[in-house]
């Protein structure tokens, strides 16, 4: 069987080397991957970027792509991205993948569907910032995110991160012919994230529900699983991307 081509979107406060080992482990397993950075996200990026700018940069990172037909990939807030773009490059997409993701309706914005307490300290943050942009708490990282790792990996992929521009969160999402694309869906589960509280807020089965027909691939990781569990998460990818 030939390798599939993933593409790789990131979520908030990563960059695309966030991709990295996931990516070698799709790689040894005969699969291409490649995973861009979004505009904004970088130590020494501009953060006045926009949600349009990182549907753009998906759009031109699937094209780049050629003739292979794409599995993209989006995590968390990559969710929302690879969904809206997924309009502009249905005809090149094989499946979407949508890993612990955001997943807004059409006109909403991304603060909206989080929960209000972490909307309110993130409207403070980005107002109180020079750049309108938010930072990752160290606390909030350890505890939320990457409970499961070990201190020197939390401590590591703390440092990796950087500034999250804040508009691309607060504009409406422009995405009104996702619901109707026929471009098959997997959902990977992270079965131990807590980035968003159980309950009402939670990732699943919220953001699974708003997908329509899909597939459901588990992966007993937090909302980290490309730092904590990277094998785990490529061989979840390629279950997802399977026929």
């Amino acid at each position: 069987m030939a390798g599939q081509h993933f593409v790789l979107v990131h979520g908030s406060w990563h960059d695309g080397g966030a991709w990295d080992a996931v990516s070698d482990a799709l790689r040894a397993a005969g699969h291409a991957a490649n995973a861009p950075t979004l505009p904004g996200h970088g130590p020494a990026a501009d953060r006045d970027v926009g949600f349009a700018d990182y549907v753009a940069a998906v759009v031109a990172a699937v094209r780049r792509c050629g003739a292979a037909r794409v599995v993209l990939v989006g995590h968390s807030l990559g969710g929302a991205v690879v969904a809206a773009a997924a309009e502009q490059v249905a005809d090149a997409l094989e499946r979407l993948v949508f890993v612990a993701p955001i997943v807004p309706a059409d006109g909403e914005r991304l603060i909206d569907v989080i929960p209000p307490e972490s909307a309110k300290i993130f409207a403070a943050m980005a107002a109180a910032s020079p750049d309108n942009s938010l930072e990752m708490p160290w606390p909030v990282w350890r505890e939320r995110f990457v409970g499961e790792a070990d201190l020197t990996l939390a401590e590591e992929t703390f440092a990796r991160l950087c500034p999250e521009p804040f508009r691309p969160v607060s504009e409406p999402v422009a995405m009104p012919g996702f619901a109707a694309l026929e471009v098959p869906r997997s959902y990977v589960d992270c079965r131990t994230d807590v980035a968003f509280p159980p309950g009402e807020w939670h990732f699943f089965p919220r953001f699974f529900d708003r997908l329509g027909l899909c597939r459901l691939i588990a992966v007993e990781a937090g909302h980290e699983a490309m730092f904590t569990a990277p094998a785990a998460l490529a061989r979840a990818l390629i279950d997802a991307a399977r026929a």
